[in-house]
């Protein structure tokens, strides 16, 4: 990963810096890919799960985030997204910018109640979303406890979730870990 000198530090995109210095570089080049790819179009990166606990495993876990753009992603930037996470992916900015996964969600599409068109970058691969499909509990964590590592802070876009949105949730959670989680590592439940 290249040097960032104090000069550039002075001007960088991230709002949030963490003790890991390889971390800041990494959010920091995700930063610039995402604002070069989006300009005007780009809201706001959220960061939300593990990160935010302290608990991020490097070559195990995911660096959760979410970016909210202005307008739907169309179709026509679904390649170009794939093309863009390629670097990342390939390892060549070291592990942490492999493990970049999240939503790339329409400001509207904050409230899980409007359709639209989004696109994932998941760990097994992008692909458009017709909704927002991180589910009401990921939703409620992103709401209270996301940190806004960039633009605008849209958390309070979030509704809140039901109780009955919210057992719901936990309800297909546990499905999900049944039918997945026997692969012999906490991940393959994730």
């Amino acid at each position: 990963m290249p040097f960032i000198s104090d000069r550039q530090r002075r001007v960088m995109l991230l709002l949030q810096e963490f003790p890991d210095p390889q971390l800041n570089l990494t959010l920091e080049l995700f930063l610039r890919m995402l604002v070069d790819f989006w300009q005007e179009r780009l809201a706001a990166v959220i960061l939300h799960g593990s990160i935010l606990f302290d608990d991020l495993a490097p070559g195990y876990g995911d660096l959760d985030f979410v970016a909210v753009v202005t307008g739907e992603v169309a179709d026509e930037l679904h390649q170009p997204l794939v093309a863009l996470r390629q670097p990342l992916r390939s390892g060549g900015y070291g592990i942490l910018a492999a493990m970049l996964e999240g939503a790339f969600l329409p400001r509207e599409m904050l409230d899980p109640a409007h359709t639209g068109r989004a696109f994932w970058w998941g760990t097994g691969g992008e692909r458009p979303w017709a909704g927002n499909q991180l589910g009401w509990l990921a939703l409620e964590m992103i709401r209270e406890r996301g940190l806004v590592i960039w633009g605008e802070d849209v958390r309070r876009e979030i509704p809140r979730a039901s109780r009955e949105c919210l057992v719901e949730d936990i309800r297909r959670t546990i499905d999900n870990m049944r039918l997945h989680g026997h692969g012999g590592t906490l991940h393959a439940v994730d």
